[in-house]
């Protein structure tokens, strides 16, 4: 029996207690895709035989963080599984069974008999006609079984499981809210600004020319959303578990097919979609693109001389090159796993499912779901960010200013991740549907700073006549960021106040010049008393420099450029 106990069911089950049923025990784990969609597969054998067959999951865990009871929670809620699952962190059931590989199905008959065990997935038929047999064969000891489910229930409000995330280079963040079954448009402030439904546990989500790529994963497709006409057309149907996408340099389209092991490209306009990486096998294996084996390939993106790709089950870093070659930078082995920064051979992580990369390809970023971190790599070496409080984030993107967006796929939210700091901003997805009064982005005045200097930066927004919404704490939020943003030093960007002016402190970073960016949020009533968001953006151009100034941030009604901070 599993140490974590049974999850689904109000009380243990035993063999005997199942017996006059024929039993399909399910050995799977949360990370393989292939154990995923035999969990569909068998939802489909219960539907066809309700009375007859009772399906037990049994979870036997391959990386560490699958071992954690709440991991496995979290798993029975993606898949939609509402059969009893025994967690079995230690591999007990699993070794007394004999048990080799996910997925496995050990099939008991009525009368608590092992008739037969199959391995991996599309064994529908076959399980199928022996059901039949077993039934016919043991008409006489079939009896119903009372077992009393209690599935748990994914949250209704906000987010669920949210699996990728992407920006369209402005202001738009598409969402594939997994647990929902649908993708969200979003602006920074949370506000829905389009949703696609009709989709099965979507992942991969990209932004081309005004529409939106979507991985439909366990439709086994990828599909193209027009905002403009809400229509929703077919790309790519019969792709095995298709994970992410993203858009190459001439316009086609390239898609990790995670379960089969290869990479895919659509070419523009064409309906005709090609195999470019990975022989179907699934192992870490370099070679010509066409005989490399991938292990079930989970994030993707654009590089100036190829793609990089996460394998989550090799939990390795790679990349298919422009000469059709796949090399692989993080990553020795499927059964090699860790959290250790350094180069290729002593590098580790767990289970990785989203990758992003810096316009130049310099640095790429990793969301290593199973570490609970941000990796990122860059000069031939792995090493990870300080941001802390993440759960298995599961797809990231680059925003225009450097900054990250991150599925935080565990605490069921969106957050901005800031590359050189250990802040973490949630982003609050349609929990509060509000009226936002749309900013106008007006020009501050002009600053000049001192490296290392701190600045005080004044902050207002117009009311116009409404009252701020106290009730839930200070109803003023302020954000500063720097474009570039080597120009803002290592210091707190985000703040909270109770009036609508005021001014907040900042700290000049690298010399250069660029604009320092200002951005004010207010929760009003208005006359109805219905909440409203007030929304202020100010650019002040900024230089720094490196010689010494000692002088405080002015007002120059001549709009000229202001000193501001202190000596180095």
């Amino acid at each position: 029996m599993g140490s974590g106990g049974w999850l689904n069911v109000s009380s243990p089950l035993s063999l005997s207690a199942l017996r006059g049923q024929v039993v399909l025990l399910h050995f799977w784990t949360g990370s393989s895709v292939h154990c995923r969609r035999v969990a569909d597969e068998l939802a489909a054998l219960q539907e066809t035989w309700p009375d007859e067959l009772a399906v037990i999951g049994v979870h036997s865990p391959k990386f560490p963080h699958e071992a954690n009871h709440a991991a496995v929670e979290r798993a029975i809620l993606e898949l939609g599984i509402t059969h009893p699952v025994l967690d079995d962190p230690e591999l007990v059931t699993w070794s007394q069974y004999g048990v080799k590989g996910w997925p496995t199905i050990v099939v008991i008959d009525p009368k608590s008999r092992i008739v037969g065990a199959l391995t991996g997935e599309g064994h529908v038929d076959v399980l199928d006609d022996l059901i039949a047999e077993m039934v016919e064969k043991h008409a006489k000891s079939l009896r119903e079984v009372d077992i009393d489910l209690c599935a748990p229930v994914a949250p209704s409000g906000g987010l669920s499981m949210p699996a990728k995330v992407a920006c369209d280079g402005g202001t738009r963040i598409a969402v594939a809210d997994t647990g929902h079954d649908r993708v969200v448009v979003i602006d920074f402030t949370g506000r829905i600004l389009d949703e696609v439904t009709g989709l099965n546990r979507p992942q991969g989500v990209r932004f081309d020319r005004g529409r939106l790529v979507i991985c439909d994963t366990g439709n086994d497709r990828v599909v193209r959303y027009d905002s403009r006409t809400k229509d929703t057309e077919v790309l790519i149907d019969e792709i095995a578990a298709p994970a992410d996408v993203v858009v190459d340099l001439d316009g086609s389209y390239v898609i990790a097919e995670a379960g089969r092991h290869r990479l895919w490209r659509l070419p523009v306009d064409s309906e005709v979609a090609g195999v470019i990486a990975g022989s179907g096998d699934a192992n870490l294996i370099d070679a010509r693109a066409d005989r490399a084996e991938l292990a079930q390939p989970m994030g993707l993106a654009r590089l100036p001389n190829g793609i990089a790709f996460v394998d989550a089950d090799s939990s390795s870093l790679r990349v298919l090159t422009n000469r059709a070659r796949v090399a692989t930078l993080v990553g020795v082995g499927l059964f090699e796993w860790g959290l250790a920064d350094g180069r290729t051979m002593r590098a580790r992580l767990q289970h990785p499912m989203g990758v992003a990369a810096t316009r130049g390809g310099r640095r790429i970023y990793v969301a290593d779901t199973y570490n609970d971190a941000i990796r990122f790599w860059e000069n031939k070496r792995l090493q990870s960010l300080t941001a802390t409080g993440l759960s298995a984030p599961g797809g990231l993107d680059l925003l225009p200013d450097g900054r990250l967006v991150v599925a935080d796929t565990g605490n069921d939210r969106v957050v901005i991740v800031y590359p050189d700091r250990e802040e973490v901003w949630p982003i609050d997805v349609g929990v509060r549907h509000r009226p936002m009064i749309e900013p106008e982005i007006d020009e501050g005045q002009a600053l000049r700073a001192t490296r290392g200097s701190e600045m005080h930066l004044p902050f207002s927004i117009d009311l116009e006549d409404e009252i701020l919404d106290v009730a839930k704490g200070a109803p003023v939020r302020i954000w500063i960021r720097a474009e570039p943003a080597s120009l803002l030093g290592d210091c707190t960007t985000r703040f909270a106040a109770d009036l609508p002016k005021g001014k907040v402190p900042a700290l000049a970073g690298a010399p250069g010049r660029g604009h320092l960016v200002v951005e004010v949020r207010a929760e009003t009533l208005d006359d109805n008393r219905a909440v409203v968001t007030r929304h202020s953006i100010v650019r002040h151009p900024l230089r720094v420099v490196r010689r010494n100034v000692e002088t405080q941030v002015g007002t120059d009604d001549e709009g000229s450029e202001q000193d501001s901070g202190t000596t180095e």
